[in-house]
């Protein structure tokens, strides 16, 4: 009888642990930890070049967070998909050649330098991370001619995870009324940074 009792009680916590553990996991991901943190979550599935992937949005007072999270990447096609991740920033660092009808010719338009994404690098659980300081409109896009455009100051970075094999597009933006606190930004980029 003693060993009933004994096995039972055996099976009650190898339960309470495997749900203990599971509801763990469950708050260390992105979504759900910046949801217990009060912000607002939005996801949508969708594919990225074949691959299984996740646009998620973040929204608290005047902070958005955009991430993009693109599963069971091969190690050795990383680098590749984080290059795709990383176009929004090399498009507003080159010059772009357009058709102007006013004109009726092709002129060549850049981001002033001052405007054009700022790389940088910070060390988050001892590696070495790129990033980079950026202005967008009001769309989120990093193509802004002119100050008057610039309607959010921000972060980005893009980086792939190998304890899971995830690539991960993070943008990080706050009006550009406000002063950027860029050490503010990079705490929430370390705490979302290969997360899960």
């Amino acid at each position: 009888m003693s060993k009933i009792v004994f096995i039972f009680i055996v099976v009650i916590a190898l339960i309470a642990a495997a749900l203990l553990v599971f509801n763990f996991l469950q708050k260390t991901d992105p979504p759900n930890k910046l949801s217990s943190l009060g912000y607002d979550v939005e996801i949508k599935d969708v594919t990225f070049r074949g691959y299984e992937s996740q646009n998620i949005s973040f929204e608290k007072d005047k902070e958005k967070v955009l991430m993009q999270t693109v599963s069971n990447v091969a190690e050795n096609k990383s680098s590749e998909v984080v290059a795709e991740l990383t176009a929004k920033v090399v498009d507003a660092q080159n010059d772009i050649t357009i058709f102007d009808p006013y004109q009726e010719q092709q002129v060549t338009v850049s981001v002033p330098e001052e405007l054009k994404p700022l790389k940088k690098e910070t060390i988050i659980n001892g590696q070495t991370v790129d990033y980079y300081l950026i202005h967008a409109n009001v769309i989120f896009s990093m193509m802004v001619y002119s100050e008057a455009e610039v309607k959010y100051r921000g972060l980005f970075s893009a980086y792939f995870c190998e304890n899971n094999n995830t690539a991960h597009k993070l943008e990080i933006y706050y009006p550009a009324k406000e002063e950027f606190d860029e050490e503010k930004a990079l705490n929430l980029f370390s705490s979302l940074y290969c997360s899960r």
